[in-house]
């Protein structure tokens, strides 16, 4: 799976209220795709901020989610903090709240 290469051991997130891990964020998303749910993405600047083997980053989402055919404007306020590991970065925690 391409989001377990990307995520470290210890990775979390807050989405929509919830804490997820790793695997359960990813099957969240897989279920809202099977069941015909749209999600875009359009992520803006990120602000971020590198502290040796520690980065951590914030943007605005503004996108939309809905079925096909009527997806509904969406913003998310989200953030990540990335460890560098054996040379590579690699996600910690990612939260998102919805905005608007």
């Amino acid at each position: 799976m391409a989001a377990a290469r990307l995520t470290s051991s210890n990775f979390y997130s807050f989405d929509v209220g919830r804490r997820y891990t790793g695997p359960e964020l990813s099957r969240v998303v897989r279920q809202l795709h099977e069941r015909g749910r749209v999600l875009q993405w359009n992520i803006g600047p990120v602000d971020t901020r590198f502290d040796c083997n520690t980065a951590w980053a914030t943007w605005e989402n503004v996108g939309a989610a809905g079925e096909a055919g009527s997806l509904q404007p969406v913003t998310w306020l989200e953030s990540a903090v990335l460890r560098r590991y054996q040379g590579r970065w690699l996600l910690e925690f990612f939260h998102s709240t919805r905005a608007r």
